[in-house]
This record gives structure tokens, sequence and C-alpha cells, in this order.
């Protein structure tokens, strides 16, 4: 979950259990937290502990992300995304679009990841699997690099194991997700016309040609197919392609390519037009997307520029010796070296130490 209201990362106590020994060997933890949280009713508690350089994945195919999190008990969600991941990998939340992408400077790495009206990352967060690969000399013939059969790198494997699809399997892995992901939208979009048309009907809300154009839209039994076909039967004309929503998932899956010759329904490019970037974004729209982001973000880079300022600044206990820290001055904090304070830190900082 994103919350912009809060500056720290939260995670559940019970989800960190869940994972612990399996990053135990890339964070780093601690019990001694400086800070505190305030929930909704004003309640102010301090965290058990504070973990650093969790590994995070928010889908198979967009790699590792680091974040450093408070660990309290019972949040609403398994993490709490706060402000200072947000400022950490240059997030952009856009709400009219409902996306927010993340920016690695380090890695060069970025990702666009959907959000629901709420807020919330419409997507799971998995923690990392560090399991040790087993050294086997993979045969020419094999569809995995476990065996000669796909998935026999995960077969066996509870599914809280986390436990990822060798270099063989992952392509077909992520195809068969991805399109079992929009199946499912589809099926809901469908579902969702359907029942919310006659609902408004019944309660004289709607009209019965609201009913007959949400079954025009999806008409009953229609189902989407790897191609990007939607299809079914139609009344008196047998098998028939109702229309098409942009996506292909048969790169990876050959044998799902279709066989069959299906005819076009009269209203096929009408329907066409309504699914199209609905369900699928076109790989144009998709590239204008990135391209803007890449602008704002290089927009927000030559900005920070500007109000960077390298610092050279003595240690507490030996003030003789400094170091260099690269400060950064923005709007709603400071970014100092790894660490991001609101103003209203730094104010209370200043405070404190000019009493």
């Amino acid at each position: 979950m994103v919350d912009t209201g809060s500056s720290v990362t939260l995670m559940s106590e019970e989800f960190f259990n869940k994972v612990k020994e399996r990053i135990s060997k890339q964070i780093t933890m601690t019990t001694n937290v400086r800070y505190r949280i305030q929930g909704v009713t004003g309640q102010q508690s301090r965290p058990s502990a504070e973990v650093q350089n969790i590994p995070l994945r928010f889908n198979k195919q967009d790699g590792i992300w680091r974040l450093n999190a408070g660990i309290i008990d019972s949040p609403p969600a398994d993490v709490i995304l706060g402000t200072n991941f947000m400022h950490q990998y240059n997030a952009i939340i856009n709400i009219k679009s409902k996306q927010v992408a993340l920016e690695d400077e380090k890695t060069k790495q970025l990702v666009v990841l959907p959000l629901t009206m709420n807020l919330m990352l419409n997507a799971s967060c998995m923690p990392v699997n560090i399991a040790e690969p087993m050294d086997v000399d993979t045969p020419d013939d094999w569809k995995c690099l476990r065996g000669p059969t796909e998935y026999t790198c995960i077969r066996g494997f509870m599914p809280e194991n986390e436990v990822q699809e060798c270099e063989k399997c992952k392509f077909r892995a992520w195809e068969d997700d991805d399109f079992n992901k929009i199946k499912r939208k589809f099926n809901a979009e469908k579902e969702a016309a359907h029942s919310n048309s006659w609902s408004a009907k019944n309660k004289r809300r709607g009209t019965h040609d609201q009913v007959d154009a949400a079954y025009d839209l999806y008409p009953k039994g229609a189902r989407l197919i790897p191609s990007g076909l939607v299809v079914g039967k139609a009344m008196g004309q047998g098998n028939v392609a109702y229309g098409e929503i942009g996506g292909d998932w048969t790169k990876y899956h050959p044998e799902w390519k279709q066989t069959k010759n299906w005819r076009k329904d009269i209203y096929y490019d009408q329907r066409t037009a309504k699914w199209k970037d609905f369900f699928v974004e076109s790989p144009e729209k998709q590239a204008e997307g990135i391209a803007k982001i890449k602008a704002l973000l290089e927009e927000r880079r030559q900005t920070q520029q500007q109000n960077t300022f390298d610092l050279e600044v003595p240690y507490v206990l030996h003030s003789h010796k400094t170091r260099q820290v690269q400060c950064t001055v923005k709007d709603d904090g400071c970014q100092v070296g790894d660490e991001f304070l609101e103003w209203k830190e730094v104010q209370k900082l200043q405070n404190d130490l000019t009493k």
C-alpha cells in the first residue's frame, strides 16, 4: 500500500517474521528505533524494530527494490510504502492515469505500476527468493534447467516459499500470469456490466436499452483467448469473434496460437475501438507514457541539481575528522545522504540543539 501521508515505510510484524529467515543475510536490523508513529486515533507508538535493505518485488519482471522499514503490529497492509521510499526511488504518482512510476538511479531500473482508486498498489509485493541454485548440467532437450519437463524448477515447493522460475521457464510463466490477470479483468468487467445494468433497471434508475447496450458490448458467453480475440457462439451464427483487446500471449506459448478462423461479428470494429487501451495498453501508448515519465524525472533531476550541495561535516565524537555529505533541498524536506528529513524534523532538531 502507498501512503503519501507517512514519512516512513512500515511492515507488519507477522509478514516480516514469515520472510526474516530467507532474507537474514541481506538485511540489517536494530531494535533501537529513534522515531514514533502516530495513527488516525492520535495514539503514538514506537516500532519494535527498524530493518534496512529489505529486498522487494512488485512483480516477476521488474527486478528487486530495496526498502527500509519500521516493524509494527497489525497495520492495514503487509507493507506500507511511505515517502522515504518514494523519495529514494524518485516516485511519480499520476492520479489521472492511475499509475505510480519508480526509478532506481543506480541501476537505471524503471517500473510503472497500476494504482486503484484508493491509491493502493494493485500489485502484490513478493519477498525475494534466495534459495541456493543446484549445479546441474542441463541437456539441450530439457525444457527446464532443473529437469526435462517445464516448471520442474518450482515444482515441490510450497507457495509461501516464493521460488522463482529458472531462465528457461520464466518467460512462459510471466506470459501465463499476465494472460490470466487480463482474462480475470475482462471477466470482471463483463460481469459488472451485466449486473449493474440489470440492477439499475430493476431500481428504475436505468432502462432496458442500457441492459441491451451492456450485452452488446459484452455478449453472453464471450471469452478472451490468448491471441487477444474475444470469441463466443452467437445465436444463429455459430463461432464468431466479437472483437480484440490488443494483446497477444502466444510468443512463449506457440501451442496457444489460434488455429481456427473466427468470423467477425458485425460490431467487431466498434467493440475493438472501445476495448483498445482499456485492458492492455498499446506499445505506442506505453512508449508515450514512459517518455513522459522520463521527461518528468529529468526535469526533477535538473531542479534538484540546482539545490544540491556537497558539505564537509565533522564527526560528533571525533570533530577533527570530517566526511563528505551531499545535501539536497526539496519542497517538503531535505535529503541528507541516504536519509530524508521532513522540514518539521529539521525544525525539531534546530530547537533541540539551540536550547
